[in-house]
C-alpha cells in the first residue's frame, strides 16, 4: 500500500491525506478540483465562465451557449468563411499540413486520394 502523508489544503486549510509519491511530485495540494480552482482565481485573478450570471442552469448552459455540438469539426466539405484556395482564390473546404504549414484548398485542387488508397500508391 501507498505510504500516506498528512497536509493541508492550500486553499481552505482542511487535512487531507495525499500519497508520498504524488507530494515529492509537487500534486496533492488541494483537497478538491473547487479549491484548486478558487486558489487559480485568486492568483491569477483570472476567472472561467460564469454560468449562474446568466440567470440559467449548467444544463440550459450546456445545451446552448456553451454545447460542445457548436464546436464540431469542420466537414471538409463546404467552404469555410475565412479560408481561400492557395491556387485560385475561391473558398476553402480543407488544409493539407507540409512541414508544419497548413495549406489551403478549394475542392477542385484538393487531392482527395488517401494516402492507403490504391490511386495513391500507385501499384494496383
Amino acid at each position: 500500500m501507498a505510504e500516506m502523508i498528512e497536509k493541508k489544503c492550500q486553499n481552505c486549510k482542511a487535512p487531507m491525506q495525499v500519497r508520498l509519491a504524488d507530494h515529492e511530485r509537487g500534486w496533492g495540494k488541494f483537497c478538491s478540483k473547487s479549491c484548486k480552482a478558487k486558489r487559480q482565481t485568486k492568483m491569477t485573478g483570472i476567472a472561467g465562465p460564469d454560468y449562474r450570471a446568466s440567470g440559467q442552469s449548467v444544463k440550459q448552459m450546456q445545451n446552448g451557449k456553451y454545447a460542445k455540438s457548436q464546436f464540431k469539426r469542420h466537414d471538409g466539405i463546404s467552404p469555410m468563411k475565412h479560408k481561400k484556395c492557395a491556387q485560385c482564390g475561391e473558398p476553402a473546404v480543407n488544409g493539407v499540413i507540409w512541414n508544419g504549414e497548413v495549406t489551403w484548398y478549394c475542392m477542385d485542387h484538393l487531392d482527395n486520394t488517401h494516402p492507403f488508397s490504391s490511386d495513391a500508391l500507385g501499384q494496383w
